[in-house]
C-alpha cells in the first residue's frame, strides 16, 4: 500500500499537512532519514551525519520550511521528495505504454518491468523492455532493447547497462532514461523512447552478428565476467556458475553473453525474502547484453583487470587468483 503525505515534519512521527491537520508517520527507513536531512540542510549536513550517524535525525526536529512529500509504502517511510519531484506510480507508466503500442505488455520472470516483443528473426525474439521506475524516486523510467533467444529462452537486456560504461562500453543507443517533470510529458516522451527502441533493432542484430566473430579466451572471459559481476554486486558463487556454463558455449563474446544469459534464465539462486525483489536474474541478463556492446575486447579486459586490482588494493577483494586463473 502506497501513501504520499505532503507537509512539514513536526517530529519523526508527526507531519503537519497543508490543510493544518496532522498525520502520524510510521517507522522510517534509513535512506528516507538521510533524504530528509539532505533536503532540509543541504550537503553541509553530511559531516554531521557521518559523525553522529542517522540517530542524529531522531534528535533533529527542525521542520522543513517548504512542504515535502513523505512517501509511505507498506507501513514504512521509504523516501522523501520535494514537490518539484513528480511521483508517477509504475502502473501509470505501463498503462500509458500499452495505450501507445496498443497491446498488453508482458512480464518476464526475473526481469525488471515489462516487455513487448516486436518481431522474431533467426531464432531471436526482439523487442523493448520498460522499467516504470519506483514511486520512491530512486529509479527513473528506463526503456531499452530486449532479446530472447527462442531456442533456449535466454534473455538479453540493456536496462541499467550504463552502469558498466567504466569497462569501455558504448551504451548510448541501447537505453533511454526518462526523468519526467510534468505528467503531460509522460506520453510523448514514452512514445519517442519506444520509437527509438524499435528503430534500434537493426543495431541489435548487427551487435549479435559481430559478437559471434570475436574470440574470447578463458582468462579474458573470467576478467570480463568478474569485473562486471562484482561491479553489479553479484557474489563469487554466481559468477563462477557463468564460468562453468561458458565451457559449453562458443568461445566468443556471443558465447560469454549466452553463458551469462543462460544462468539468468535457468540458474538456481538463493530464495528471496518475502517482500524483496530478486535482482540477480536482471543483473545477469544486463551483463549478457553488455557483452555484446564490447567494441574493443582488449580495452574491456584491461579496464576490467585494472578495476579488479583496485578492489584488491582497497581491501574490497581479497585476491584475484581464484577468479581469473585460466
Amino acid at each position: 500500500m502506497e501513501q504520499i503525505l505532503v507537509g512539514t515534519l513536526q517530529s519523526p512521527s508527526v507531519v503537519e499537512l497543508e490543510d493544518g491537520t496532522q498525520a502520524d508517520l510510521p517507522v522510517w527507513r534509513k535512506r528516507a532519514k538521510w533524504s530528509y536531512l539532505r533536503l532540509v540542510h543541504g550537503r553541509k549536513i553530511d559531516a554531521e551525519i557521518k559523525r553522529k550517524g542517522l540517530g542524529f535525525f531522531d534528535e533533529n526536529h527542525t521542520p522543513n520550511s517548504k512542504p515535502l512529500q513523505f512517501i509511505v509504502i507498506d507501513g514504512k517511510v521509504r523516501a522523501v521528495a520535494t514537490q518539484k519531484h513528480l511521483l508517477i506510480p509504475p502502473e501509470v507508466v505501463y498503462q500509458t505504454a500499452e495505450k501507445i503500442i496498443g497491446v498488453p505488455l508482458l512480464d518476464v520472470e526475473g526481469m525488471y518491468g515489462k516487455v513487448d516483443f516486436i518481431r522474431e528473426v533467426a531464432g531471436l525474439k526482439v523487442g523493448f523492455q520498460i522499467n516504470g521506475g519506483t514511486i520512491t524516486t530512486r529509479n527513473a523510467i528506463r526503456i531499452g532493447s530486449f532479446i530472447r533467444v527462442e531456442l533456449c529462452f535466454n534473455p538479453l537486456s540493456w536496462l541499467n547497462v550504463s552502469g558498466l560504461q567504466r569497462f569501455g562500453l558504448n551504451t548510448g543507443n541501447f537505453e533511454r532514461v526518462l526523468r519526467i517533470e510534468r505528467l503531460r510529458e509522460l506520453e510523448p516522451r514514452l512514445k519517442e523512447a519506444i520509437k527509438r527502441a524499435e528503430d534500434n533493432q537493426h543495431s541489435v542484430f548487427n551487435r549479435v552478428k559481430q559478437s559471434r566473430k570475436v574470440s574470447v579466451s578463458a582468462k579474458e572471459m573470467r576478467v570480463i565476467m568478474s569485473a562486471m559481476g562484482l561491479s553489479y554486486g553479484l557474489g563469487k558463487k554466481t559468477i563462477k556458475t557463468v564460468f562453468d556454463r561458458f565451457k559449453d558455449e562458443p568461445k566468443t563474446l556471443w558465447g560469454l553473453a549466452m553463458a551469462s544469459s543462460w544462468i539468468a534464465g535457468h540458474g538456481e539462486f538463493r530464495k528471496t525474502p518475502k517482500g524483496q525483489t530478486d535482482h540477480t536474474k536482471q543483473k545477469l541478463s544486463t551483463i549478457s547484453g553488455a557483452c555484446l556492446l564490447i567494441d574493443d575486447k582488449k580495452e574491456a579486459v584491461d579496464k576490467g583487470l585494472g578495476w579488479l586490482k583496485e578492489r584488491v588494493k582497497s581491501g574490497k577483494l581479497k585476491k584475484l587468483s581464484d577468479l581469473i586463473k585460466a
